[in-house]
């Protein structure tokens, strides 16, 4: 605005001027893409995915990575992949497992390493360290060295990166404002992978300060039953929830990798099981009127299906359909209900 004194102007400039538009310009549609991956993975968000420990969400999260970091992969599970670009995966624990799942599921996908635009960095440092010379600017340079324009960076896990109390609302903040300082320098999609709490009534959210839960723009459940996976998708900031994914995981070889006595190691890498999925996943169609209670015995269903359920053929309608014992459908339908 002209009335804006030049003392102020000046002032701003000293200070660095904050991003911002006029309304109408604020309100046309931003450029570029929406989606990394379809209606899963936005771009230039903040996700997180989390589960118990031992529920395969490492294996989903690599298989994001790989997905995004190959111009050969086209499709995520039937979803199109929008957007490639180089992945930064910030890996605090568990290297040497994660090298044999790299190994392992790019031997299954048949994709020569060399074609995988994926760093991966291997100290944890505590992102919401104040120190101007640790913390969040540490990351962004590391990051910037390796890969100046990545599409996603993958921070696994929370607690591995973050110094300050999770259950605090103060610490929290900080911890997010950090991860959305990498989100801004490099216009990249961030996902941390994090934990659920140990209690019962703990497992349907990630563990910590409510925070986490309000900042995502996407969120990700992760449960597994055996070697059943499932995906939920518990938040979905600006569309609508996408219906759960099922996987299974399946054991394949290692190459170059070999144990003490000389044979080939294994690792998991998961499937993607449409048929389970379709079923789990289907929908009320929209002439039909289904009450709040109804559509909340549904919900429950569909939960209980995607950890107990098994596939039978129904006689009647020809069909197959997921079968639920009626104790594990009880159980879920309790622990939700007030």
């Amino acid at each position: 605005s002209s009335d804006v004194c030049s003392s102020d102007l000046t002032l701003a400039q000293d200070l660095g001027v904050m991003s911002g538009n006029s309304f109408e310009d604020f309100c046309k549609p931003s450029e570029g893409k929406d989606f990394i991956i379809q209606d899963w993975l936005p771009n230039e968000a903040l996700t997180m995915m989390f589960a118990p420990s031992g529920s395969g969400k490492g294996f989903l999260a690599l298989d994001f990575a790989f997905t995004v970091a190959c111009d050969d992969i086209h499709e995520w599970h039937g979803k199109k992949v929008v957007k490639h670009g180089p992945v930064v995966y910030l890996a605090g624990e568990g290297q040497r497992g994660m090298k044999k799942r790299c190994a392992g599921l790019a031997n299954y996908k048949g994709i020569n390493p060399a074609n995988i635009q994926m760093h991966v960095i291997t100290e944890a440092i505590a992102l919401d360290d104040k120190h101007p010379q640790f913390g969040i600017q540490k990351a962004i340079a590391n990051i910037g060295m390796r890969c100046p324009e990545p599409a996603l960076v993958i921070i696994d896990t929370v607690n591995c990166y973050m110094q300050g109390d999770e259950n605090k609302t103060p610490d929290t903040s900080a911890f997010l404002r950090a991860c959305k300082q990498i989100i801004e320098e490099f216009h990249c999609t961030v996902m941390l992978i994090h934990h659920t709490g140990h209690s019962a009534e703990n497992q349907g959210r990630a563990r910590g300060s409510s925070v986490f839960k309000g900042a995502m723009d996407m969120e990700y459940k992760v449960s597994k039953t055996g070697r059943i996976i499932t995906l939920e998708n518990s938040k979905n900031k600006d569309n609508e929830e996408q219906p759960p994914m099922v996987f299974q995981m399946v054991e394949v070889p290692v190459p170059n990798f070999y144990n003490s006595m000389g044979w080939q190691e294994k690792t998991c890498v998961i499937e993607f099981d449409e048929q389970t999925t379709a079923i789990v996943g289907g929908q009320s169609t929209p002439k039909e009127k289904v009450t709040k209670t109804e559509q909340f015995a549904r919900d429950t269903y569909k939960e209980a299906a995607a950890k107990f359920g098994i596939i039978i053929h129904d006689e009647e309608t020809h069909a197959d359909v997921v079968a639920v014992d009626t104790e594990n459908w009880r159980e879920v339908f309790y622990r939700r209900c007030a």
